[in-house]
């Protein structure tokens, strides 16, 4: 039978990360199919999974998503795999800041999954055992199965954790990773480095894989993870296909930031998904039918941008056109007159919307967002509502009148549609979607038969 467990943490910066990709890495090298997860609608995470598992590492997020989509989401994602490993975000309690929603807990209680509680051990002693027992006993639909404790000094020390945990906590301790900063993982301005930009990831990868199968119990992470009950409810529904049409997606240094539920689902539903290279390809694939531009970092690469000026000047004519596009945060950016990269050097953007892209060098926006849907656009009708997130720290001010997409549950007005393109900082997860998906690409083949009668 297939296993699972969540690897959560008191708070952010304890070591989830490293102790999971360290669990992953051992139970591949046992030549275990390992499927990762992360809680939340990070996107940096699950690249650093897929690098170690060889797979792509899904978002699991109930306030986002709601409860039967995450559900679903997970038992699509690990049907063939033997494991599964799903990676907390912030602390295990810690989700949306009025009431919780989205948490770590809340998708092991959901999941009915073990949780592994990652606990850093710098300076701490005795007082492990109270803060362990606090975490387990918080809320009874939350099993807190095991302790991994990083960070930590000695056998002495080692040994005073695990007698105070057993004993006082009544948890078992299955490992420990030492104080070690060769096993920490690169940083950049918006966390973690990406996957595909870390050299050295493959050389840290395997330190963590070594030092967890040498300091963690895997046999007993195996047992709690193995000994789950199958996860009740029917199957999914089978997607309704609409028309065959060709979106294009870009995907390259600038633009990765794409939930793999989401495109999975946009191919189900009859689209043929083509990867393009803004910093790269002289010029959009033929024949597209619509373009996906995701989020990334276009500030960072914003002078390759700039030069690459056939593409740009291609891309601007056909939204011109008419070309259904899809552009959220680095997407937007990109799609404006102008950008500023990381120096606040001013670089020409694609010229489809109004405005410059003012880099901050703060952090303008981070966490969940409710929207309403104010103007037609190629994914939702008015009135349309949906969830999603921010995180990013350029900022644009739409001129006076311009037509925005969404108006946020704050009162703020958010982004600009026009009936052929939707832009906005909002990070949808369009595999919790499927009307969305299913209208853009029906703006897509609308699109296509408006080409055929040129």
């Amino acid at each position: 039978m297939s296993g699972r467990l969540v690897v959560a943490a008191p708070r952010s910066g304890g070591g989830k990360t490293t102790v999971t990709l360290g669990l992953m890495h051992a139970l591949r090298a046992r030549g275990l199919v390992v499927q990762g997860f992360k809680v939340g609608p990070d996107y940096i995470d699950p690249g650093f999974h897929r690098v170690v598992t060889n797979r792509p590492s899904h978002n699991l997020d109930p306030w986002m998503m709601g409860g039967e989509a995450t559900l679903a989401a997970f038992r699509r994602a690990s049907l063939d795999a033997a494991f599964s490993v799903i990676e907390g975000a912030m602390g295990l309690f810690d989700g949306r800041r009025e009431d919780g929603a989205g948490s770590t807990a809340e998708v092991a209680a959901l999941l009915d999954a073990p949780v592994v509680l990652v606990v850093d051990a710098g300076g701490l002693g005795q007082s492990a055992a109270a803060l362990v027992q606090g975490y387990s006993g918080f809320d009874p639909r939350v099993r807190v199965a095991g302790v991994i404790f990083n960070r930590t000094g000695g056998a002495r020390h080692r040994e005073l954790l695990r007698r105070a945990v057993e004993e006082g906590a009544g948890v078992p301790v299955l490992g420990f990773l030492p104080a070690d900063d060769s096993l920490r993982l690169p940083s950049r301005h918006l966390g973690l480095v990406q996957a595909e930009q870390a050299n050295e990831l493959p050389e840290v990868l395997t330190r963590v894989g070594a030092a967890v199968a040498a300091g963690v119990d895997l046999e007993a992470v195996l047992r709690l993870g193995q000994g789950v009950s199958p996860l009740a409810g029917a199957g999914e529904t089978p997607a309704v296909q609409e028309a065959r049409v060709k979106v294009g997606v870009a995907m390259d240094a600038a633009f990765s930031f794409y939930y793999p539920g989401a495109l999975d689902l946009l191919a189900e539903l009859g689209a043929e998904l083509v990867l393009f290279s803004p910093l790269a390809d002289a010029a959009l694939p033929a024949a597209l039918d619509a373009v996906y531009l995701g989020g990334g970092y276009p500030e960072v690469y914003a002078r390759e941008l700039e030069e690459n000026l056939s593409f740009r000047l291609g891309l601007r004519a056909a939204l011109r056109g008419g070309m259904p596009a899809y552009a959220e945060c680095g997407g937007l950016i990109y799609l404006l007159d102008e950008m500023e990269d990381t120096g606040r050097v001013v670089h020409a953007g694609v010229g489809a919307i109004p405005g410059r892209a003012v880099w901050t060098g703060r952090r303008q926006a981070l966490g969940y967002r409710e929207a309403r849907v104010l103007r037609d656009n190629p994914l939702a009708p008015p009135g349309t509502r949906v969830r999603g997130h921010e995180f990013h720290y350029s900022r644009w001010t739409p001129p006076p009148g311009a037509p925005s997409a969404y108006r946020l549950s704050t009162g703020e007005a958010e982004g600009w549609a026009v009936r052929n393109i939707l832009a906005s900082y909002l990070h949808l997860h369009l595999g919790a979607y499927p009307q969305l998906a299913r209208r853009f690409l029906r703006s897509a083949r609308d699109f296509r038969g408006e080409q055929a009668w040129k």
